[in-house]
């Protein structure tokens, strides 16, 4: 009797006024993700809210076993964001992982940050995943981890953003159309330019591309080999030395923006040797409307086209 009238004189409280569509929302906008559970636990009426809204439960951190079991129980089914984080020598909880494991037919993004020590050991998803859009994994020390072509059945076909840090792989790469984002940056300039023509050509939505120190300093493409990106935006590359052989092969649609970087150390070496010495296949984009050369050392250079006019500053 004294619960029942605690629980009549709790639906008096301002906050419990609130429509409970409306304050199960609370969580989206406060940044509760971490008390989460403790708000199920302040009264009935916010438990039922909070475990009757499926998509409160879909995020992951899977640094706790209870928690994790919890979240995927109440996720009734919805797509999860899954997120594996271990630095060091430190290795993640093998029932969490293999919790995990059970639901891949759930995952939405899939984000894991390691060492070359643990990455192999919690990417080893076989099973497929249909419902996956966003794969994000980053070796976070100096060395690469080396990636099972056997991820995800080598099927990623929902996939939209694909970053990969430090990562070694000889993933086959199909069933890529819907891929709009692709980040290699550290430990991808074993592949081939063949390989990476091939990738483009599976992937005919892909708006933003960033190559950083992983393209090979050689093509194995046949010259006269053009693969036309149609829906790209932003193409940067960064190398040292830098290197324009992948603009050999690609068509970049009018108003895309293409960006070369590169490093140098300018006590050891002269800075004419770092300079690409091949810009001739800038042929290729449809329509250049400026060149720029921008350096640290406070000068740059701007030619302006198609009047040819230059800006020295």
């Amino acid at each position: 009797m004294l619960r029942a009238v605690r629980s009549i004189k709790n639906t008096f409280a301002p906050i419990n006024q609130v429509p409970p569509e409306v304050f199960s929302l609370i969580p989206d906008h406060c940044g509760m993700d971490e008390e989460l559970i403790k708000l199920t636990h302040v009264c009935r009426a916010w438990r039922e809210i909070l475990i009757s809204r499926a998509s409160l439960w879909t995020s992951l951190d899977c640094k706790n076993l209870d928690k994790t079991g919890v979240s995927i129980q109440r996720s009734r089914g919805s797509p999860l964001e899954v997120s594996f984080a271990a630095c060091g020598p430190t290795r993640l909880p093998k029932d969490t992982f293999l919790l995990v494991l059970r639901h891949v037919n759930q995952l939405k993004a899939l984000t894991l940050y390691g060492t070359s020590y643990n990455i192999p050991e919690i990417a080893d998803f076989s099973s497929p995943a249909p419902l996956l859009k966003k794969l994000d994994i980053r070796v976070l020390t100096l060395d690469t981890a080396t990636l099972k072509s056997t991820i995800f059945g080598g099927n990623l076909s929902s996939l939209r953003e694909l970053r990969l840090w430090g990562v070694l792989t000889s993933l086959p790469w199909r069933n890529m159309s819907n891929l709009t984002t692709l980040d290699f940056q550290m430990g991808f300039g074993n592949i081939s330019t063949t390989r990476l023509l091939d990738f483009f050509e599976h992937a005919p939505l892909l708006r933003d591309i960033k190559l950083i120190d992983s393209l090979p300093d050689y093509s194995n493409a046949p010259a006269e080999r053009l693969v036309s990106l149609l829906h790209l935006t932003s193409l940067n590359i960064s190398d040292e030395p830098v290197h324009s052989i992948l603009l050999n092969h690609i068509l970049v649609p009018a108003g895309a923006s293409v960006t070369l970087e590169f490093g140098f150390d300018g006590e050891i070496f002269p800075i004419i040797d770092y300079l690409p010495r091949s810009l001739d296949n800038v042929k290729n984009i449809s329509r250049v409307t400026s060149i720029n050369l921008a350096f640290d050392l406070g000068v740059a250079i701007r030619v302006n086209g198609p009047s040819g006019s230059l800006c020295d500053r």
